[in-house]
């Protein structure tokens, strides 16, 4: 149940940064950062109610693989910030693929 929520919650966040991009060429900060919060704490509570660390894990695992991605991304210039941000917020919701 926590991943259908998840799956809406990153539709609406992504269809909002795709016609802000598309409006202003810019990802608002809030917006991503906000997708990462949703994301890791998300987990975290989902975590501690089954009492289990892993979904945490998980979560930050995917946020630290997007990073690396994003970083690169954005240092050799082929994204811009808002771009890597919105990746990393999709790796913390996302960490474990299998469940999907």
């Amino acid at each position: 149940m926590l991943y259908l929520a998840f799956v809406i919650i990153t539709l609406i966040w992504l269809v909002f940064a795709c016609f802000t991009d598309l409006k202003k060429r810019e990802v608002p900060n809030w917006l991503s950062y906000s997708l990462i919060l949703i994301g890791l704490g998300g987990r975290l509570i989902y975590g501690i109610i089954l009492s289990n660390s892993e979904p945490f894990l998980y979560g930050l695992f995917g946020f630290g693989v997007f990073f690396i991605f994003s970083n690169l991304m954005y240092y050799s210039k082929q994204w811009g910030g808002g771009d890597g941000k919105l990746l990393m917020g999709l790796g913390a919701i996302y960490g474990d693929y299998d469940n999907l």
